[in-house]
């Protein structure tokens, strides 16, 4: 969510990488990112406490020209200043994950969602749109959850009229389910033998850890 006036909460801490990749923390408040381009040359991705910023090529150069600020690795930082405007992805008040749902990521994209929030607690707001409307209405619940393809590849849940994420959290995943066509179950499992002999999610395993880790993910169908 772009916006061009001051943050909503003092900025308790400025943060600025070197060239290259660079591992920035936030603490305790709003953390504030600062990057050298135009949002435009960025990629964002957020997952719940984390995100990741890579620096893409920008118009005009070659592909394959070295980007000054790399790709960065942001755990607890709230806001990213580019020189054309400041980024909110996140709040310190929101939580990350409730059952594979995150609500700033949801937040962070939803943000007609954001704005009703009011002096409702985020996370629970965020939570019940999702359960009663959002996942209906084709939002997605996560950066690696896509709704419409879920359905759409699981005609079974979809004439059942189940909750997408209830069915793979549920179960699906075992079914070798794929939530997304960015992230292919069986493959994250095979690749990573300490998740599978665990028994665990791959998804919850790679949204709360594996992607602070940069664990290997494949796209559906590899």
């Amino acid at each position: 969510m772009m916006t061009s006036g001051p943050a909503s909460l003092p900025v308790s801490t400025t943060l600025r990488g070197g060239p290259g990749n660079d591992l920035l923390i936030g603490g305790p408040g709003q953390d504030l990112a600062v990057f050298t381009g135009p949002a435009t040359e960025y990629r964002i991705t957020v997952v719940g406490r984390f995100a990741r910023v890579d620096h893409q090529v920008a118009t005009g150069q070659m592909v394959g020209a070295p980007q000054p600020d790399g790709r960065d690795t942001l755990v607890d930082v709230e806001l990213l200043q580019f020189s054309n405007g400041t980024v909110t992805i996140g709040s310190p008040a929101v939580p990350s994950f409730v059952g594979g749902f995150d609500a700033r990521f949801y937040l962070v994209v939803n943000a007609d969602v954001a704005r009703a929030v009011g002096t409702a607690d985020p996370t629970a707001f965020a939570l019940a749109h999702w359960t009663t409307a959002g996942w209906r209405e084709g939002r997605d619940p996560n950066a690696f959850f896509d709704t419409d393809w879920y359905l759409a590849n699981n005609p079974d849940v979809a004439r059942a009229g189940i909750n997408p994420l209830d069915h793979y959290m549920g179960g699906g995943w075992r079914e070798n389910r794929d939530p997304s066509p960015n992230f292919d179950t069986s493959a994250y499992l095979a690749r990573h033998s300490d998740v599978r002999l665990a028994g665990l999610n791959p998804l919850e395993h790679f949204l709360g850890s594996g992607f602070f880790e940069d664990r290997i993910f494949f796209p559906a169908g590899a």
